[in-house]
């Protein structure tokens, strides 16, 4: 059975404000309780934070923010959307999960204070998003991060 197609999702909003509360009172660990409702994704983030980073891009007064793990880069609006399939398909479409690990690395490592900002020039910018978007992944991204 299909659900119904939404864009913004109340309950992915609603997930991450709890589990960015819950890492202001308590441990990694704490936010645990919640994998379950994720579906596995929680465990999935904090297996990840090791070997992921999480970039705000920065250029003339334009920011993205992006998700940088081993083999993929993904688009980020925080709290709010992910241009992975995962996202994509078992939040937006489905509606069967509230959200995906790589926005839960997002809220983790923006409460441990662990993003990477980088300053770029515009065709910089506009190369990574065209990379992300077609390719899911930015090799001047990662370039720019060993440069960093």
């Amino acid at each position: 059975m299909v659900g119904k197609m939404r864009l913004v999702r109340e309950d992915t909003l609603y997930m991450l404000n709890l589990i960015e509360d819950a890492l202001k009172g308590g441990s990694l660990e704490s936010i645990l309780k919640y994998d379950t409702k994720a579906k596995g994704r929680v465990r999935k983030a904090l297996d990840m934070l090791g070997s992921s980073t999480i970039v705000h891009l920065v250029c003339n007064g334009r920011s993205s923010w992006f998700y940088v793990g081993p083999h993929s880069v993904h688009y980020i609006i925080p709290k709010t959307y992910c241009s992975c399939i995962d996202f994509n398909i078992n939040v937006i479409f489905r509606g069967r999960i509230p959200t995906c690990y790589h926005l839960v690395v997002h809220v983790i490592n923006t409460a441990l204070g662990r993003v990477k900002t980088l300053n770029v020039k515009i065709n910089d910018y506009e190369k990574i998003l065209e990379e992300v978007i077609k390719e899911e992944d930015s090799r001047r991204l990662r370039v720019l991060l060993v440069k960093a």
